[in-house]
């Protein structure tokens, strides 16, 4: 195997190990898996890993991706919603999800969407003449729907490892 191949190889299992601690970090870690066997496919001829692989791995990602926002919008939207519920939970995920990044050296993302998406729907609920119960209420739903859907995706990333690895070697 000539320098260049091993090389690729090497980069190719580099990027393939960090792919789901980044997905932990908030990292879009199954699309990361879902571009290196995309740039395998393209540059490794020979490679066992065929379009269809490929294909398959762009669907997870993808169901990852819808599973993810519906299970963290469905949170946020456990009770009678007030207008802008679903717009405050995201916008609130992704501004706790940047500050927290600084933190657990990286790992800081996940918490942070979380009390992002919370805060921002208590904020919500309060502005919107709702008890502070309420606000307190739907708020937590925000907080446990988008920890539900940030274990999901981790768990789609580690399921795209697995068959990636298995389509390797098979």
């Amino acid at each position: 195997m000539e320098v260049m191949a091993v090389l690729g190889w090497a980069a190719f299992g580099i990027v393939l190990l960090a792919a789901v601690p980044a997905q932990v970090a908030g990292l879009p870690g199954t699309w990361i898996i879902f571009a290196d066997a995309f740039v395998l496919r393209l540059l490794d001829g020979e490679t066992r890993i065929g379009w269809t692989t490929v294909a398959v791995l762009g669907l997870i990602a993808a169901s990852g991706e819808i599973l993810e926002f519906t299970t963290a919008v469905a949170g946020a939207r456990s009770q009678d919603p007030v207008k802008g519920t679903t717009a405050a939970a995201v916008v609130g995920a992704i501004v706790g999800g940047i500050a927290g990044v600084p933190f657990l050296f990286g790992i800081g993302a996940i918490p942070g969407m979380a009390v992002g998406a919370f805060l921002a729907v208590f904020i919500l609920y309060l502005a919107g003449g709702r008890g502070a119960g309420e606000a307190w209420s739907v708020g937590c739903g925000a907080l446990i729907g988008r920890l539900k859907g940030t274990a999901m995706k981790v768990l789609m990333s580690a399921a795209m490892l697995i068959f990636l690895i298995v389509s390797l070697f098979i």
